[in-house]
């Protein structure tokens, strides 16, 4: 599922495509209803989570139902973006467009990874998450005179 947002400016569009439990073969969670400048969460069971494409970078923001002791990682595991759950309940991980796996998609100028929230620091199990996420920069109309 795909969801766009453009901020007032038409600068930035948003598309976050939501993937739950590919390991159970879950559907995936629901649309969101977006506004221009705002980000709405994506809402599982466990987890909230909400970003924010900036221009060096995608900013991840994670709200966990319980305390959280897994690991989270954008891209492949040892990429450098990840974190291990300390028992908190809230995270933010920077994910940079020219590293950590993030790829830039010229035609469409945008930039997309896959954010990991496994629930066992080591174990891969059933109910962990896989989130693509993508942002898309757009350059607008320009008039010179």
């Amino acid at each position: 599922m795909s969801r766009h947002t453009t901020t007032e400016n038409g600068v930035i569009i948003l598309v976050l495509i939501f993937f739950i439990s590919l390991v159970n073969c879950e559907s995936p969670g629901t649309k969101l209803g977006y506004k221009p400048g705002t980000f709405k969460d994506f809402v599982s069971e466990k987890t909230r989570v909400s970003l924010s494409c900036r221009s060096n970078d995608i900013m991840v923001n994670l709200n966990f139902s319980v305390p959280f002791r897994g690991l989270v990682h954008a891209g492949k595991k040892d990429s450098g973006c990840s974190f291990r759950g300390d028992g908190k309940m809230t995270y933010s991980l920077n994910v940079p467009h020219a590293a950590c796996g993030t790829i830039h998609v010229t035609p469409q100028d945008s930039f997309a990874n896959t954010l990991t929230i496994r629930y066992h620091h080591a174990l891969e199990l059933e109910g962990d998450e896989i989130k693509t996420i993508l942002c898309k920069y757009g350059t607008g109309s320009i008039q010179l005179g």
